[in-house]
């Protein structure tokens, strides 16, 4: 049994559904954390606590399974995959509202682009906070690598700041159109991430996010870690397992763990 916070099941229908997840509370406030951290003190003192889930067994009839601890099992996640996607799938009003302007074809490549503004400004000290006209650098950097093999290359952006995609003043960068440009308006975070998950590469900087939807629909990824990034097709890898995606700069962020 899996307890999960509510807020995170609403935008899950099938973790909802699942008979093996409990929703915990359905708010995150100080009195539902102490109980969980209570149980969890209670589990690990009676050594009913496992770092791993494969150290789960059905014999024991009440185990607490601290699964943040061993998510970094690459073989564990590889086996289970297929359950966890279908786990985390989106509603259907999700799915249906990306795929009918996502339409797959095999001489159109879908590339996402994931913007990360907003709290990336503060967020180590800036370092990935990169302005607009990086971003369509790299896309025009992508368009260059792929337009010779695909008849089509459409770019799908996502960001959580509001900004005019097809400006003339970002266009007049690039070589492809408005055209070659695509955006869920007024879409959330979970139809952007599925969004992102439907495309065949990936770019942006290091983020849980992309790196999610990368996992969940096998789309190469590609993080941009600097302010002067030439782009590879070699450098661009489907996420097969959880890494911190920002563990090599830890030194950089004033000793905060991430």
């Amino acid at each position: 049994m899996l307890w999960a916070f509510k807020p995170y099941m609403d935008l899950f229908p099938q973790l909802k559904a699942s008979p093996y997840v409990y929703s915990f509370c359905e708010k995150r406030v100080f009195q539902h954390r102490r109980l969980y951290y209570r149980f969890r003190e209670v589990y690990r003192k009676t050594f009913m606590l496992r770092k791993s889930l494969r150290d789960v067994s059905p014999l024991v009839p009440v185990i607490f399974a601290s699964g943040w601890e061993g998510r970094e099992d690459p073989s564990f996640i590889i086996e289970e995959k297929k359950k966890i996607v279908e786990l985390f799938r989106p509603s259907d009003e999700v799915v249906k509202s990306v795929e009918a302007l996502m339409v797959k074809h095999a001489d159109t490549c879908y590339v996402g682009v994931h913007i990360r503004r907003g709290d990336y400004k503060d967020f180590f000290d800036g370092r990935f906070y990169y302005e607009l006209p990086y971003y369509y650098s790299l896309m025009e950097q992508m368009y260059q690598l792929l337009h010779h093999t695909y008849r089509s290359v459409i770019f799908v952006i996502c960001s959580n700041e509001q900004f005019d995609v097809t400006s003339p003043e970002l266009l007049s960068t690039v070589t492809f159109s408005g055209e070659n440009i695509l955006r869920f308006e007024q879409a959330g975070a979970i139809t952007d991430l599925y969004a992102l998950s439907q495309c065949d590469y990936l770019l942006g900087p290091p983020s849980t996010f992309s790196q999610w939807a990368s996992f969940y629909g096998n789309g190469k990824l590609c993080f941009v870690k600097n302010r002067h990034t030439v782009l590879h097709m070699d450098d661009f890898k489907v996420v097969e397992r959880y890494e911190s995606p920002f563990k090599e700069f830890r030194q950089y962020w004033k000793g905060k763990i991430l």
